[in-house]
């Protein structure tokens, strides 16, 4: 290595070369490499879903997810089979573990659902896919007082205008009902004329479509017989003949049935600032880039010729807030980088702190270049990673600069300067760089979606400390080899002011540092037991929940949002009121803060029926008993309230909502989890919902804790058919009378019409008022001979009961989970989990054979997430050993800089106390930067005191004059690091405020690391050379001279009276020699 440093140090032309190709690289890979607001992210997740028409969540469970769950739960590289039963859809999810390919699990599961003999016939074959996160550019809300079809009209037309954009590729229609022609036909019509719904449906498909009726073969040439009955109005299957008698009469379908086309009839599912819309969302797939998205339909919608009284509001436009969260941390990282150059020009010469500071923009436009390499976009993630490691990404050119610096003081400039200010610091330089990657080689493979989040961080600091280090070895000492001995000084003001900063140093370090240096030297022993006392009183205060944790805190938006459920099966009516009643507590809201000269609602957005646009994972199934209320916020620059503080207000507004199941407000990008979820697992539904029920009771017990539910609280009622003995004797069966019972109650789809840009269902069944009541059931008439028609209350029973909604299996057991958020201001999640599991929960589920409980959800992910970052942290610690092992030449050595890290961590949990934060997952990313800091510092500063014992110098003088001479250097590193970060730790903004948690365990972890590096790892230091006597001592292996230990410890004792600044100093010897030694040091800790 070293010959390639020096080739580059006398070869400036190559190190400018180097330099400008970085540079430029980086600056053209800008444009090319993919924009987004937060990463793309796979969920390595399988979705399957098969439907039964018609069946209840019991006879679904039983027939189709169980035989799907018991031929696919075994199959190698799976994890985590969840299933959900529905009414008549059974909807199953299968992760995949680590390092298989979900495509080929995927063909895995198919194959093994191929039998035909698995399902009931009547259900549909499974659907196997992949899921996926979707990225939404933007939703484009179209509004006004106009008609629905007008509305649906318009929405698909702009659909396909945007498509004809090669920048677009994914549009979606949302918040309308699928389109759908509904051929209700009473009861009493279908006995006039003697026809049942199979044989409707018959006609209908027989009399519909493109019918192939052959190929003539003239002499002219072939002819195609064809029969175009396509339809796809009201009007046309209106006319479809029924039935028809010898004398020309005729019925026809219009004339027995009340025909509808929803896309011309239907209610709108949501609205707009009152007004009725629909939705279009816009989504980025692949390498699409965000920005170039979202100007397409800028500049299409600019253009657009829409309906008068129709507009289109652009709603959630993630390029907007892209960009202003590019803007917020590029400011962030412009005002850190000022700073820290002006305490650069503060250290060194106004020259060495520009080169210093260009190695910034090189390692940082060398890191950009690579992104695309590694799959890694520019998102508010990757961009808070370059803040991060702003501070940091200095260091090796500021110990480089120092200690070139260093040799100009001493006389030797130019090239061999430069050189020899390199060789002196290149080893430590190069393995703290090394063990600093190896601390964030962890987080790159971290498990699940999160992790996946999480995993552009890594790769950008990894990637900025190796352009760092290039620069600092390689292109720098090239830079530096320039300087000269006569060079004039510049500037005269600056000259004084670094003048009278470095009389400062020198000063603080001789009266100061240095005498405070030799008292814990002395009493190393106290040192070094205070920090381990301090570090243990956090350990316990952390573990106990008296510090504040929320692993993955929220992500501040700029909407708020209100969902809102009703039992299964509950009215639209029902949904719509209490959408209603939200949006009258947002105009409060609103009203309150005008009164204030403030705006805190730019728009309401409410849906009935909302579906999930994120993932590619939905239910076919009525969703009409939920709603949605969204509130847009003003811009995040211009308002001075979070959406929190919004949220909370109109929380409080709207109060309780009379029969919901679920009312949840949140103000964040990402979803709100419980902080509390525990599952209950087993075959048993009576202990199941006993036990939950009896954990619902206690958890209301503990302060603090609010919307505590049950996974079953929801039931609907169940009619269950019994044939009666009478039944038989008229040749009915339990499967022709259901069937009768399914083709009116449930109906049936006959058909599906593609249009040009739509997909339409034509559905058979009973009108929706014969449909309402139970008297139609019992009433209903069912033919038991061709025109023979018998009553069902008469040949059958009917039971009325509770059914569940929908019923939760995991890895093939029933669970029912029981959730719960928890105020922080009242009481600890950490508290009530503990108290949970060591004194409630084995107790609740140990009269319960089979009943077995385990942390659910979120809960269950976090604690697999923190187990795998443990594991990996410790291969981390290891590595780490292993190199510094190597460098050192000493077992015992790298223990040292270990053991100090730990006393890193203890800063940053006191920055987070002091400002009042909660640790959450970003403050555990900061930690590990603070470890590699810890270790950055500490190999130069042993690797000195190494250096100097190798010459010959005693222990105590070699630690002490390490700490002198390192004390510049490391509060240097420390002073760029916490200013780099200071701008955004002052940050304001609420879009910013999920990212300082990050940023304080950084900054306060490396002053804490300052106090470590020049005061615990001397101590401990020097405490381990003694171990290491004492025991060579006491396995006899000290060599003979005992006189030379006496010299030696008097040379000590005069070095440390000479620390003390005392004018007048006694010796305590009387033998010439030792005198002799101690007057020695003593004159040797005057003349520092």
């Amino acid at each position: 290595m070293k010959s390639s440093i020096s080739w580059f140090a006398n070869n400036p032309v190559a190190a400018n070369l180097c330099m400008i190709c970085i540079l430029v690289l980086g600056f053209l890979s800008i444009p090319e490499t993919r924009k987004e607001l937060l990463p793309n992210v796979s969920l390595e997740r399988i979705s399957i879903q098969s439907k039964l028409p018609g069946a209840s969540v019991e006879t679904v469970e039983s027939s189709i997810c169980r035989p799907i769950e018991n031929r696919i739960y075994d199959i190698q590289g799976t994890i985590d089979l969840t299933s959900y039963a529905y009414e008549g859809i059974c909807s199953i999810t299968l992760d995949v573990d680590e390092g298989f390919v979900t495509k080929e699990i995927v063909d895995e599961v198919k194959s093994r659902l191929e039998a035909k003999d698995l399902l009931p016939k009547e259900a549909t074959t499974p659907d196997v896919v992949e899921l996926t996160v979707r990225n939404r550019v933007a939703k484009l809300i179209l509004s006004g007082p106009v008609s629905y079809s007008v509305l649906t009209a318009s929405a698909r037309q702009l659909r396909t205008d945007l498509l004809e954009f090669s920048a677009v590729s994914i549009v979606e229609l949302e918040d309308m009902k699928k389109s759908e022609i509904r051929i209700s036909i009473p009861a009493f019509n279908l006995q006039k004329y003697q026809i049942s719904f199979d044989e409707i449906s018959a006609m209908i498909q027989k009399q519909s479509g493109f019918l192939p009726g052959g190929m003539l073969q003239t002499s002219e040439g072939d002819v195609l017989i064809t029969s175009d009955a396509y339809r796809d109005s009201s009007e046309s299957y209106a006319n479809i003949v029924i039935a028809a008698d010898p004398d020309g009469g005729e019925v026809r379908l219009g004339d027995i049935a009340d025909i509808i086309d929803n896309r011309f009839s239907n209610q709108p599912q949501a609205s707009f600032d009152r007004q009725p819309a629909v939705s279009i969302d816009v989504f980025r797939v692949g390498n699409q880039n965000i920005t170039d998205i979202s100007d397409v339909i800028h500049n299409h919608l600019a253009d657009s010729n829409l309906p008068q009284n129709v507009k289109v509001y652009v709603w959630q436009d993630e390029s907007k807030n892209f960009q202003s969260r590019v803007d917020l941390l590029v400011s962030n990282a412009f005002s850190g980088l000022v700073l820290l150059f002006i305490v650069l020009l503060l250290f060194l010469s106004a020259r060495l702190s520009f080169w210093v500071s260009l190695g910034i923009p090189i390692a940082f436009l060398g890191t950009i270049f690579i992104l695309p390499v590694f799959d890694v976009s520019i998102n508010i993630v990757s961009l808070f990673a370059f803040i991060l490691v702003l501070g940091i990404v200095v260091d090796d050119a500021v110990v480089v600069g120092e200690s070139i610096h260093l040799q100009n003081q001493k006389g030797l400039y130019g090239t061999e300067g430069a050189l020899q200010g390199v060789f002196e610091v290149y080893k430590p330089i190069f393995f703290a760089v090394a063990t600093t990657v190896v601390a964030f080689l962890p987080l790159v493979s971290l498990p699940g979606p999160e992790g996946k989040l999480m995993r552009a961080i890594p790769i950008v600091v990894i990637g900025t400390l190796i352009f760092s280090l290039i620069e600092s070895l390689y292109i720098l000492p090239a830079h530096l080899s320039g300087t000269h001995k006569n060079e004039k000084p510049g500037n005269k003001v600056l000259t004084a002011i670094q003048n009278v900063f470095s009389v400062f140093l020198d000063t603080l370090i001789k009266w100061v540092y240095t005498p405070v240096l030799t008292v814990c030297l002395r009493n190393k022993g106290l040192v070094v037991l205070t920090f381990t006392v301090v570090f243990a009183l956090f350990i316990v205060l952390l573990s106990q929940g008296w510090i504040k944790t929320a692993l993955f805190a929220a992500i501040e938006g700029d909407v708020v949002v209100a969902n809102v459920a009703f039992p299964e099966g509950s009215p639209r009516e029902k949904t719509e009121k209490a959408l209603r009643h939200l949006i009258a507590a947002a105009d409060q809201v609103q009203a309150e803060y005008e009164a204030k000269d403030a705006s805190a609602i730019e728009h309401i957005y409410s849906v009935v029926a909302p579906k999930n646009t994120f993932t590619s994972y939905s239910v076919d199934k009525s969703m009409d008993h939920k709603g949605q209320v969204i509130i847009e916020l003003p811009s995040s620059e211009t308002r001075t309230y979070s959406g929190q503080d919004v949220l909370a207000r109109w929380r409080e507004l709207a109060g309780d909502i009379q029969d919901t199941t679920s009312l949840q407000y949140s103000a964040s990008l990402n979803p709100t989890n419980p902080d509390i979820q525990i599952e209950f697992s087993g075959y048993d539904i009576d202990d199941l919902m006993s036990a939950a029920n009896q954990l619902a009771e206690k958890l209301r017990d503990y302060d603090g804790t609010f919307d505590i539910h049950t996974s079953q609280e929801e039931e609907k009622q169940e009619a269950e058919i019994k044939l009666k003995d009478n039944a038989v004797a008229l040749g009915l069966t339990l499967e022709s009378v259901i069937r009768q019972i399914n083709r009116a109650f449930q109906g049936n789809v006959v058909q599906r019409i593609q249009t040009q840009d739509d997909e339409v269902e034509v559905w058979v069944g009973l009108p929706k008022d014969e449909r309402s009541s139970p008297w139609y059931l019992e009433n209903m008439h069912i033919e038991y001979a061709p025109g023979q028609y018998v009553s069902l209350s008469t040949i059958a029973a009917i039971e009325y009961r509770p059914s569940k909604t929908h019923i939760k299996r995991y890895d093939r057991k029933r669970v029912i989970s029981v959730s719960a958020f928890v105020n922080p201001a009242q009481n600890s999640v950490k508290n009530i989990q503990t108290d949970l599991a060591t004194n409630y929960l084995d107790g609740l589920v140990k009269n319960m054979p089979g009943i077995k409980w385990d942390v659910g959800g979120y809960q269950r992910a976090v604690t697999l997430f923190l187990d795998i970052l443990m594991k990996y942290y410790l291969f981390a610690i290891l590595a780490m050993y292993l190199m510094m092992a190597v460098l050192f030449s000493s077992y015992s050595q790298p223990l040292l800089v270990l053991y100090a890290i730990p006393f890193g961590l203890l800063g940053s949990v006191t920055g987070h106390i002091l400002l009042d934060l909660e640790l959450t997952l970003w403050s555990f990313v900061g930690m590990v930067a603070v470890s590699g800091v810890v270790v950055n510092d500490n190999l130069v500063l042993i690797d000195y005191i190494n250096t100097q014992r190798a010459k010959g110098e005693n222990v105590f003088v070699s630690v002490c004059e390490a700490g002198r001479v390192r004390f510049r250097p490391i509060m240097l590193t420390s002073l760029t690091t916490f200013v780099g970060l200071a701008p955004l730790i002052s940050e304001t903004s609420v879009q910013a405020q999920f990212l300082i948690p990050m940023a304080v365990s950084l900054a306060f972890g490396v002053v804490f690391a300052t106090l470590i590096s020049l005061l615990l790892v001397p101590a401990t230091y020097l405490m381990m050379v003694e171990w290491q006597t004492t025991l060579l001592r006491l396995f006899k292996q000290t060599p003979k001279g005992g006189s030379e230990d006496l010299v030696e410890a008097a040379y000590q004792r005069g070095f440390e009276q000479g620390t003390r600044n005392t004018r007048k100093a006694v010796c305590p010897y009387k033998d010439d020699v030792l005198s002799s030694s101690w007057e020695a040091g003593l004159n040797d800790a005057r003349n520092l």
